[in-house]
Order: structure tokens, then C-alpha cells, then sequence
């Protein structure tokens, strides 16, 4: 049916699988990965952009610079994409998650001054009320080019054909986030994890759940409790990273709630608050092969990710 995709607004991601090794391909193009928070676009170059993160939240209010993206499109369109903060040409995560837990409404308009974000595209959905997630990818790349024009907030994502294993040393040299690999016959699967779209990373890091935490040193420090899923579905405890200061800010920012019983019963470390299982934090931290984590480094949090989607990967089994 047409423009029901638009009109309803509820579209999810198409996830992405994670491997470690470069390659080359040529039924594969490369792109970079972003270090941003994943969003679909609705454009209407008569009426205006809607944006929504994973949890088909309007993002609009957070990011009032991107209210005008829509006029950088030739037809109206969904288009699926990445919000980056840039710095010197650089996406900064860290900024980025800062600017995603903003309420107050003076503080996000000077920061949308200060620190402004932009998107960038690197698929299109729906085109002039179209679906065309049918289609093969590098038939969407010609459309999406062709649809949509760098602007001050939103640009269309580059990319190469065959040649990751040299793109990736590229990448290195930047000390960039990692490459995303896409076969070019690859449809668009909604909220599924496909083969056909792998990452690579640079850094090592990785998405965890907050399950609880602990004082340390007289309440000046703060510990939190990690876990992953298993493939199997079971929550699994992966750590625990250090903030160094007391700082539960995050939990008034993201409602979080008191579990009554322990997520993780065996852990005989005293004082521990257990937390409903629903926060979910970036760590960077070393691979490691003793089954914990190395140096862990709290990055930031995250809003526009599950829970469930936190699964345990090839380095953190």
C-alpha cells in the first residue's frame, strides 16, 4: 500500500554482523562504520524530516539542527542512516552520547549551536512512495545518490567496491571506527541480522547491559555490573567496568529500575544494587582469553539500542 511505511513510522534497522577479519570481495562494497546512534529518516521536501531511532523515538526535539534535511531531497522518501557528531572531520561518540541524554530545551538549543550533529545516508527505503527493500543494494545506492544531495546537516555515505582489505588499512591509519561490508544483491530485511551486512571494527568495543553496581572506596567510586546474552537467550555476566567517581546521573536519565532479586546470584561482592536489566553502555576494552574483560573503559550509553540485542560475540564468549 502506498506511503503506509511513511505514515505509520515504525520501520526498524536492518542489523549488521560482526566479524574481526578484513576481506575482499567483488560481490561486496565498503563503507565506513560510523561511530554514531543508528536512525530512519523521513523526508518530505514539502513538509518536512522526521527522524526515529531504534525504538521508533521522534529525535527531532534532541537534534532541532537537522529540522531541515528534508530540503536536500528531490522526492519524498525513508532513508536509513546514522546520526554522527563530527569533529575535525572525525565522528566523536562520546559528545554524541552526551547530546542523546540532554532534556532541558535551552541546553540542547546552545549545544545544537555548539556541537551540531549531521546525518548520513547510507540507504534508501521508500522512494516517492515506492518500497524499494526489494531491490539490491547497489540498485538503492544509485537511487539514494541520485534522490539526495550533500547539504550543511546531511550527506550520503561514500563507499568502495572489492577492495576492504585495503580500505580497512585505510581506516587504521585514521584510527576510524571500522568498515561495514554489503553485498551488492543484498535486500533490505526490517529489524533482522543478516549475513549479507558485516562490520569490522577498529576498536574494541563492544555493547553491554548494566545489571547493577557497587561502591567502592567509601563511596567515592562506582562499579558497574555487566552482562551479555547468550545465543541461547540466557543472561550472562561478562564484568565490571570502574567510573572512578560516584556519579548515578544515569539513572535518573534513563528511568532505570531496582531489580528485587540478583541477576547474578554467585557474585559475593558486598553492597551491590541490583538494576532491571534494561540499560545498555559501550565499553571499550581489551580482547582478552580468561573469559573477562581487559581494561574496560565505560564509553558511553545507550538509548537507541535493546537490551536483547547485547549478544555475546566472538571475543567475549
Amino acid at each position: 500500500m502506498k506511503n503506509k511505511l511513511f505514515i505509520e513510522k515504525n520501520i526498524e534497522p536492518m542489523l549488521i554482523k560482526e566479524q574481526h577479519q578484513p576481506f575482499s570481495d567483488p560481490d561486496y562494497i565498503f563503507e565506513l562504520k560510523m561511530d554514531g546512534l543508528r536512525c530512519i529518516a523521513y523526508l518530505n521536501p514539502e513538509k518536512g524530516t522526521d527522524l526515529r531511532n531504534k525504538r521508533n523515538i521522534s529525535l527531532i526535539r534532541l537534534y532541532p539542527e537537522l529540522k531541515d534535511i528534508h530540503t536536500c531531497v528531490k522526492h519524498k522518501c525513508i532513508l536509513d542512516g546514522e546520526l554522527v557528531l563530527f569533529e575535525k572531520g572525525v565522528p566523536n561518540f562520546h559528545r554524541m552520547q552526551k547530546r542523546s541524554i540532554l532534556k532541558d530545551s535551552f541546553k540542547i538549543k546552545i549545544a545544537a549551536s555548539e556541537a551540531p550533529v549531521s546525518f548520513v545516508a547510507f540507504d534508501i527505503l521508500e522512494l516517492n512512495e515506492e518500497t524499494i527493500m526489494n531491490l539490491p543494494l547497489i540498485e538503492r545506492k544509485n537511487r539514494l545518490s541520485l534522490n539526495v544531495r550533500d547539504g550543511e546537516r546531511i550527506y550520503v555515505s561514500r563507499y568502495i567496491e572489492e577492495q576492504g582489505e585495503l580500505y580497512y588499512e585505510a581506516v587504521l591509519k585514521r584510527n576510524l571506527e571500522g568498515v561495514v561490508a554489503k553485498r551488492k544483491d543484498s535486500i533490505y530485511r526490517p529489524g533482522k541480522r543478516s549475513v549479507d551486512w558485516i562490520k569490522i571494527k577498529n576498536t574494541n568495543d563492544n555493547d553491554f547491559i548494566i545489571c547493577g553496581y557497587f561502591y567502592q572506596n567509601n563511596k567515592e567510586g562506582l562499579t558497574f555490573i555487566l552482562g551479555q546474552y547468550s545465543k541461547e537467550g540466557n543472561l550472562m555476566y561478562r564484568g565490571n567496568v570502574s567510573l572512578g567517581v560516584n556519579n548515578l546521573m544515569f539513572m535518573k536519565n534513563y528511568n532505570v529500575l531496582k531489580s528485587h532479586d540478583p541477576i547474578f546470584p554467585f557474585l559475593k561482592i558486598k553492597g551491590i544494587i541490583w538494576l532491571m536489566p534494561i540499560v545498555v553502555c559501550t565499553i571499550n576494552y581489551m580482547y582478552k582469553d580468561t573469559g573477562k574483560l581487559r581494561q574496560p573503559v565505560l564509553k558511553g550509553f545507550r538509548d537507541d539500542k535493546k537490551a536483547e540485542e547485547c549478544i555475546c560475540g566472538p571475543d567475549v564468549s
